[in-house]
This record gives C-alpha cells, structure tokens and sequence, in this order.
C-alpha cells in the first residue's frame, strides 16, 4: 500500500509534512529504500514501523525518525513482549549479526494456538514462545534485527546475506523497473546470489555491462550477483510480497 501511495502521489507527501502527525506500518517488510524516503519527505511525523506475524502479532517496533535507524533494524520489543533466539534445535543462544538465530516471541500479544489443530499449534508454540523462521539478532543498545525468512537469507560461505539489502541497491539503477533476489547453490560457497530484474526501457538498450558495474560498486563483495537474468515480470503475491520460491523453483529447473 506504501508503494502505491508512493506511485500515486509522486512527491506530493512531502507537501502534507506538517500536518500529518503519525504513520503506522506493518504486515509486510518496510523497504530501507521507502523508510529514507518517508524520513527526507515526513521528517517531522512520527514513523513507526511494527514487526509481528500472523501469530503473535505487533511484538516489536521502531520508531525511525527519532531514534538510531540502521539496516534491517525492527526496534525493540512492545511493552510485556519478549524476545529470544534459538537455533534449529529451539536451543537458545547468542545471536550476533555475524551468527543469526530464530527469532521466537512470547508476550500477551501471542495466539493461544490453531483452531482445533493441536498438533499444528505443538509446531509453533512451546513454553509461551511463539517460534518463528526468521533469523535475526540483538545488538548492545538492545535493538533487533531482522535478516528475513530463513528461506530467504543467503548463506554465502557462512555469510548471512539479506536478499533485500541487494534489491535496494539494483532498483536504483536507471531502466530497472523491479527486481528479485534468491540463493541458488554454489559448489564451493554453498549458496551465491542471483538477481531477476524486470526493465521500464526494451531489453536492447539496457546497458548490463553499465548495470554489473554498478552492483560491483555500490554492493559488498559477496553481495554482488553471481548469476543475473532478466523477466517480464516479477512474480508476486496480490499484496505485493516476492514470490521467491517460484523462483528458486524456476531456476532449479534451469539449471536441470
């Protein structure tokens, strides 16, 4: 919905900064991308930015505007909310940016569990935590992070690379329209990039030696895309989420 009003209102929010007094977010991942951009045009509105999942609901928040904003920073926990990371194991550890754990919640804010589906909730709830996929981290200010889905983050030689810090930079590049970044397997790294990009010019006057070029300077070194391929159209969700695993799935059969 944030990209839309983007799209529909081009620069005009910047002209209602006085008199709009709070925004909230949430449901779906703030872009670093969108939350520059409502910072320079709302700079006096308070900007919250909520993370929570279907089931545990708003656990955590951050409010960019006056407080320290860094990438793939969610804030600090709600009020009576509770977090911890685990690994695979539900063990808990302690999780660094360079050794992410699960993220698990605990709070009044959790589900009491599923619908007649005991088993189901067994799944996703032990001692009052509600475990979930994503990875993340705490820092020494108490501020979590949050890398995404585990499906999602890439495992690049034990490196823990976060698929949107990659579509961020390439969407900015002059002629590409959308983008979409997953793993795919590398024999000696375990997992590489690789970056589906959508143009707004015909395929023959994109400049991809210009477009490589870039990545390679505005992305760390195992940021860059090792794989890049260009499609009509992004795949997504009706709401606007990447479908990376059709992805993934389109470039496994690819490489079959």
């Amino acid at each position: 919905m944030l990209n839309i009003l983007f799209r529909l209102s081009r620069d005009k929010i910047s002209e209602y900064s006085s008199q709009l007094r709070y925004i909230q977010l949430g449901s779906a991942p703030l872009t670093e991308e969108n939350k520059q951009r409502l910072m320079k045009d709302l700079p006096l509105t308070r900007l919250y930015n909520f993370y929570g999942t279907t089931e545990s609901g708003c656990s955590c928040i951050l409010d960019f505007n006056s407080c320290s904003n860094h990438k793939n920073c969610i804030g600090r926990p709600t009020v009576n909310a509770k977090f911890k990371f685990v690994d695979e194991d539900r063990k808990e550890i302690h999780a660094t940016a360079d050794h992410p754990g699960y993220i698990a919640t605990a709070g009044r804010q959790n589900m009491a569990g599923y619908l007649n589906a005991p088993e189901l909730t067994r799944e996703a709830c032990e001692g009052g935590f509600i475990y979930t996929s994503d990875l993340g981290y705490v820092d020494d200010d108490g501020y979590i992070y949050c890398l995404g889905r585990k499906d999602d983050v890439i495992n690049c030689g034990g490196i823990k690379i976060a698929p949107d810090e990659i579509e961020m930079e390439a969407v900015k590049y002059d002629g590409v329209r959308d983008c979409a970044c997953i793993p795919i397997p590398d024999k000696i790294q375990g997992q590489v990039p690789k970056l589906f990009i959508s143009l707004s010019q015909p395929k023959d006057n994109f400049d991809m030696h210009g477009f490589r070029s870039y990545l390679s300077t505005h992305l760390d070194r195992n940021e860059v895309p090792k794989s890049l391929e260009i499609l009509d159209e992004i795949p997504r969700t009706y709401n606007g989420k990447i479908q990376r695993k059709k992805l993934i799935q389109q470039a496994a059969s690819a490489a079959n």
